[in-house]
């Protein structure tokens, strides 16, 4: 008789001791799953970019020719993957054979940039309005040619871009199609085909 209860003591303490391990055993996996980070967006950031440009555009009275120059921009974010992109743009052309003068311009355009962000790198597309002042060139007026002409310029495109560093990226391709109204005694308006690449500093706000 005395057997029978010991066994049957045993058998209790065991049945609980493998009831309070299970039990624990459970809690601690979904502890593990609530405190276990939820994935979280990109960081915002600012980006300053340092750009090299060559832009193919064409003159009433003459042939296609590439203006190239550089270009610097700066970013801010605005709402998740929206920025608000400023970009300024020198380039220049030393001598236009049917033009018998040279031609240089720069411009200031800024506008929204929508970015897709991917593994390690970005695409992104974006519109810049603005202004663009030529000089170095002829401009014809009504009275007369003129050294220098201020216009409106438009900036659309987009580009790709992949990480070096952290903090640091190539921006492998960025295409553009850029449309200006400098005086030419035709239609007076460019519409140009600007490539670039370059490098990216890229700053998290926090």
């Amino acid at each position: 008789m005395r057997m029978t209860t010991r066994k049957r003591l045993l058998r209790g303490v065991a049945i609980s001791l493998s009831f309070f391990i299970t039990v624990r055993f459970s809690l601690t996996q979904s502890t593990a799953q609530v405190q276990k980070p939820l994935p979280t967006s990109p960081a915002p950031v600012v980006e300053v970019g340092l750009i090299y440009v060559a832009e193919r555009t064409k003159l009433t009275y003459g042939d296609n020719f590439w203006l190239q120059g550089g270009s610097g921009e700066l970013s801010f974010p605005i709402y998740k993957s929206i920025s608000l992109a400023m970009n300024v743009t020198g380039a220049h052309k030393g001598n236009i054979s049917s033009a018998n003068s040279g031609f240089s311009k720069v411009s200031f355009v800024a506008g929204p940039r929508y970015t897709f962000d991917l593994h390690k790198s970005r695409l992104f597309v974006e519109a810049l309005f603005g202004g663009v002042h030529g000089f170095d060139g002829v401009f014809p007026a009504v009275n007369g040619a003129r050294m220098s002409a201020n216009a409106f310029a438009m900036q659309t495109g987009g580009g790709y871009e992949i990480d070096l560093k952290k903090r640091v990226s190539l921006r492998l391709i960025d295409a553009s199609y850029v449309r200006t109204h400098l005086p030419n005694g035709g239609s007076n308006s460019q519409g140009d085909l600007r490539l670039a690449a370059g490098i990216i500093f890229r700053f998290p706000t926090h």
